[in-house]
């Protein structure tokens, strides 16, 4: 549903960055994916995550920095 008043302009570039980045998280392999979504969609401690994964923190944190040095790259404009 649009904001009221919002400039139909910047409705369009938000629904198409948010189109963009959904296609750079999908094509992120499954752990990666897991990773970013649950810690910045669903405010998911590493730590936490470590465990439900039944992986270390380091492991946690190389999956989450592999990411998003590959989102960095999908996402940053050539």
């Amino acid at each position: 549903m649009p904001l009221a008043g919002a400039d139909p302009a910047e409705l369009v570039v938000a629904r198409s960055e948010t189109e963009h980045l959904q296609r750079a998280l999908a094509a992120l392999p499954e752990r990666q994916r897991a990773v970013v979504v649950a810690h910045y969609f669903g405010e998911a401690p590493l730590r936490a995550l470590s465990d439900e994964m039944c992986v270390s923190p380091q492991r946690v944190s190389q999956l989450h920095v592999a990411a998003i040095e590959r989102l960095r790259r999908t996402l940053t404009p050539a």
